[in-house]
């Protein structure tokens, strides 16, 4: 196991949280609901598509419910969706409004125009060709929406961002001016799900990046208050996580403050993005499993890396904790690669190497890119089918925690094996091939104020209907439909379609 110097006050936090942490839910969880940090795929899309890979029914608010860079989420529309999942406040069923009756003529009418739907989020983002001829679907009325479930359909647990519920999302905890007190009622409707179902609550709550947070002293006040919860049992586990912080970030100070007074179910450490991932999991896959990591550049591990703030081995150490990782040097249920530094060639035959056991691979040597000569590398040795998960599309913390996440799932007996091959073609196709690829090319045609338009939008279904070909022993993957959901280039929501046929470069 990795050792920690306890010089560093934020490496005594990390220690002392990862050391005391323990506990985790017992019974089995058929039915999960989870509120994401914002609308992103990453945080709203990913986390979903792990948390299904072993059959777990996964419920969440509707994407028009979520926070984005312009407008903050329907706060009160999710504090009641979460009470209907906890079956104690039904919704009730709307009354359509009388519809005008035409006069009755002897004439004909005109058949009406089908309308044609936009392209709308989906719970699943990967759909399978079939044999039988395509053919057209007629435009249907959108259905009242469904009750709310019975008490003995209510959810098993809750995974919930508590930034969501508190100021609206991520881009609004650094924004909004609402006050502390407004902030913890807003956040009240769960501690109310926990005392009204007896049901676990997995929550997350960030320490904001130094850039643009304007409220720090209210934000550092209202996560006091949930680690105060915390102690009294109202979540299963916390975490407060830190956001893009380096060296010397007000973050790093805060959490080292924070590091005599939490509970043994807190844990805090770098990221943001990744971390529902990681509570689902806990709460799927309480299970310990060894974890054993091998890092391109070992020395180069023990330095302070950026976006985390801390050293990169301490990184790992608590994202590998945080997914139910004990740290080994021998043997170990799952190797994780991490790609920090070196040749991208030699670092590819030391994957495929130790491609022959359970393997993920977390790459590192950029932000928010993957390093295309090593996927390259990789796609050509045939090793990428052979990969249990990968993480190369945010941060440190983010590629680690969402690699780890992943990964832990694909080790339960009871793994949907299909599912976790569609999930890797789609961290694939997003990871790599998208920030390496299409990302760039997109940004070449189009600044950024145009990439809203819709040419911008029709244009980058050309580009990833070119790039994105993924093949694996099983068949292929393309592209069926693309978005960008902010109007901006960092991230895209992708479907994927499935071709079962046999191909020989996986």
């Amino acid at each position: 196991m990795f050792a920690f110097r306890f010089a560093h006050p934020v490496r005594l936090a990390l220690l002392i949280v990862l050391g005391a942490f323990g506990g985790a839910l017992a019974a089995p969880v058929e039915r999960l609901a989870l509120v994401p940090l914002d609308s992103r795929p990453a945080t709203r899309v990913l986390p979903v598509k792990i948390a299904q890979l072993t059959g777990v029914h996964v419920r969440t608010p509707d994407v028009s419910l979520l926070g984005t860079a312009e407008h903050g989420a329907d706060q009160a529309a999710l504090r009641a969706w979460i009470r209907e999942q906890g079956g104690y406040a039904p919704r009730p069923v709307p009354v359509p409004a009388p519809v005008a009756r035409a006069p009755v003529t002897t004439a004909h009418p005109r058949p009406a125009t089908p309308r044609v739907r936009p392209w709308r989020a989906r719970s699943s983002t990967l759909t399978r060709s079939r044999p039988r001829t395509a053919r057209s679907v007629p435009w249907q009325p959108t259905p009242p929406p469904p009750r709310a479930p019975s008490a003995s359909q209510a959810a098993d647990v809750l995974v919930v961002s508590l930034d969501a519920l508190a100021y609206g999302g991520l881009v609004q905890s650094r924004s909004s001016s609402i006050a502390v007190e407004e902030a913890v009622e807003n956040l009240k409707v769960v501690r109310e799900w926990r005392t009204k179902t007896a049901r676990p609550v997995y929550a997350s709550i960030t320490l904001p990046r130094a850039k643009d947070a304007q409220y720090r002293e209210r934000n550092y006040a209202v996560i006091l208050e949930m680690v105060r919860w915390a102690r009294e049992g109202v979540f299963q586990e916390l975490r407060v996580t830190w956001d893009d912080a380096h060296e010397g970030s007000p973050a790093l100070v805060e959490a080292a403050a924070l590091q005599a007074i939490v509970p043994p179910n807190v844990l805090m450490y770098p990221g943001a993005d990744e971390v529902l991932a990681s509570l689902a999991v806990r709460a799927i896959a309480p299970g310990e499993k060894t974890l054993r990591v091998v890092y391109a550049d070992a020395r180069d591990a023990r330095e302070t890396i950026g976006f985390d703030g801390v050293p990169l081995e301490d990184t790992v150490a608590a994202h590998a904790r945080a997914n139910g990782f004990i740290l080994t040097e021998g043997q170990a249920d799952l190797t994780l690669f991490v790609f920090n530094a070196g040749d991208p060639a030699l670092a590819a035959r030391e994957i495929a190497r130790l491609a022959g056991r359970p393997l993920a691979v977390a790459d590192l040597l950029q932000v928010n890119t993957a390093t295309a000569p090593l996927w390259q590398h990789l796609r050509d040795a045939g090793v990428i089918a052979r990969l249990h998960a990968l993480g190369a599309w945010g941060t440190p913390g983010n590629n680690v925690g969402t690699a780890l996440a992943h990964a832990k799932m694909t080790l339960e007996a009871n793994l949907d094996r299909e599912a976790a091959r569609d999930l890797l073609a789609y961290e694939y196709a997003n990871d790599v091939l998208f920030s390496s690829k299409v990302r760039d090319q997109l940004q070449r045609e189009f600044s950024p104020k145009e990439l809203g338009s819709l040419r911008a939008q029709r244009r980058l279904y050309e580009i990833a209907r070119d790039e994105v070909q993924l093949h694996f022993p099983e068949g292929r993957y393309e592209v069926a439909r693309t978005r960008l959901p902010w109007a901006r280039a960092f991230e895209w929501e992708a479907e994927l379609t499935f071709h079962p046929e046999a191909d020989e470069k996986p």
